[in-house]
């Protein structure tokens, strides 16, 4: 895809901290500089999916997806959108998956800041990660500190405080994700007073 270059002190000059250039191969790649606010720290966390929707559905059915999720954090560019963060492992041929439990760092997630708008999408592995093939599954908008609260209190068929996963303008439901670990942990780091997120399109 090319590549270009951006220097930090150019896009901080600029007011709505956002640059946009092209790259070698003509693809155009947005720059953009949030200040850090310094927390830092971990979320781990462990998802399940319960009754997911089947992206693959067929007459004979099957053939189940092979479900996987995405952690966004949302993106405040002339291109908006969302900058995946974080992806957990596929659950092949499966409608009730269990993900692995991962480890997200909170400065990449959403600045720190526990209360800050993300999303979880779930999609379909079809067997590359290129090209933006892997159709979604649904998605819903939630914050840290609200996936902390969600945690499940009687185990992972627990639905109580499960999310309902949307799909559409007209946001059929495609399932429910319930949080089984959600927790944060404080994490030494080097400070950083400035961090760049760039999209390509």
């Amino acid at each position: 895809m090319g590549m270009a270059q951006f220097e930090i002190g150019e896009i901080l000059s600029i007011p709505e901290r956002c640059l946009a250039k092209k790259s070698s191969e003509g693809v155009r790649i947005f720059a953009q500089v949030e200040r850090s606010n310094g927390t830092g720290g971990v979320l781990s966390l462990q998802l399940r999916g319960y009754q997911l929707k089947n992206a693959r559905e067929t007459f004979m059915r099957t053939i189940k997806s092979n479900p996987y999720f995405e952690m966004m954090r949302k993106v405040d560019m002339p291109s908006g959108g969302w900058f995946v963060v974080y992806r957990s492992n596929v659950r092949m041929n499966h409608l009730n998956p269990l993900w692995q439990e991962g480890k997200i760092d909170l400065e990449s997630l959403c600045n720190g800041d526990l209360d800050r708008i993300i999303r979880i999408e779930v999609r379909d592995f079809i067997g590359s990660w290129r090209g933006n093939k892997n159709s979604s599954m649904g998605y819903f908008e939630t914050t840290v500190r609200h996936l902390i609260e969600s945690k499940a209190e009687f185990g992972n068929g627990d639905q109580t405080k499960a999310y309902t996963l949307m799909q559409g303008l007209e946001e059929e439901e495609e399932g429910q994700i319930v949080v089984l670990e959600a927790q944060t942990f404080a994490e030494e780091s080097t400070p950083v007073e400035h961090e760049a997120v760039f999209l390509m399109t």
